[in-house]
């Protein structure tokens, strides 16, 4: 306690029963929002990176193992999905999908795998 004093920020009572009070006072505060605020956001903090490497650790994963992405379109109450392979791929096949439904086409004639040279699944 004697540093505190020296830096005169902080008046403690060192003798009897109200220093003593005093400090309970003051700890009991700083243990309930250390308790209300910093865990909470800590458990928050930790949550969320938790989450992001979850995720960067899944698309890495579908990409070193090449897994097809599923591109599926539905049509009132006919459905079709594809598989394609790669990120990019699989914009430019929901890109043809959606092109080809908004001119027009039946659902079972869209294909577009056949324009991106990709495998069907």
């Amino acid at each position: 306690m004697k540093w505190l004093d020296g830096l005169g920020l902080v008046w403690i009572p060192d003798d009897g029963p109200l220093g003593w009070i005093v400090v309970l006072i003051v700890a009991a505060i700083v243990i309930g929002l250390f308790v209300t605020i910093v865990l909470p956001v800590l458990a928050i903090v930790l949550d969320a990176a938790i989450v992001v490497a979850l995720a960067i650790v899944g698309v890495s994963c579908r990409m070193l193992f090449r897994r097809p992405w599923r591109v599926s379109a539905r049509a009132g109450s006919v459905e079709r999905s594809w598989g394609v392979l790669g990120w990019k791929r699989s914009h430019k096949a929901i890109d043809a999908v959606a092109d080809s439904l908004a001119s027009g086409n039946p659902i079972e004639t869209v294909d577009p795998t056949r324009a991106l040279g990709a495998r069907k699944s």
